[in-house]
């Protein structure tokens, strides 16, 4: 009899087990991946404006390139500020005996459109292939700024800033 109720006790059973075992328990998870955008920038060269003697009255003038790679399809704008200067796309080339010198920063060589420091800086064209793009620096010194001027070398900082 004992059989016989054992039996009968996983025979009922039977199915339940059967049932669990034949559905298999499931869940889901998702994978991501966040992309952030990035850009850098190449050190330009240095802009030699020559020399020029202390009674010239014409312009001083050189270029260099600003080299920007971003993210593909990232927009970003370029920022140029001379040492201590407000101003947008003005500058000023510090000399012997405090002696100073203006300049200016142009977007082209007509020296018509000054390069912006803040809400003035210049909007690069997004990539979409996230491609090293150039942009020209025109720098000039008018002649009327190194005439009397003493001899020597007049120095100045430019920060270059890509925000995006």
């Amino acid at each position: 009899m004992k059989k016989f109720f054992a039996a009968s006790v996983l025979a009922a059973f039977m199915p339940f087990v059967a049932n669990a075992a034949g559905v298999p328990a499931s869940t889901s998870f998702q994978v991501s991946l966040t992309i952030l955008s990035t850009c850098s920038v190449a050190t330009p060269t240095a802009v030699n404006l020559g020399s020029p003697i202390s009674t010239s009255t014409q312009a001083a003038v050189g270029s260099t390139d600003i080299k920007v790679t971003c993210s593909k399809n990232t927009p970003y704008s370029i920022a140029l500020a001379p040492t201590g200067s407000a101003i947008n796309g003005k500058g000023t080339l510090n000399g012997p005996n405090s002696e100073t010198i203006a300049y200016g920063l142009y977007t082209s060589a007509t020296y018509g459109t000054p390069w912006g420091k803040d809400a003035n800086s210049f909007t690069g064209t997004p990539s979409t292939t996230g491609a090293e793009a150039s942009y020209p620096v025109y720098v000039q010194v008018l002649g009327t700024d190194i005439t009397n001027k003493a001899p020597g070398t007049y120095t100045d900082t430019v920060t270059v800033s890509v925000n995006y």
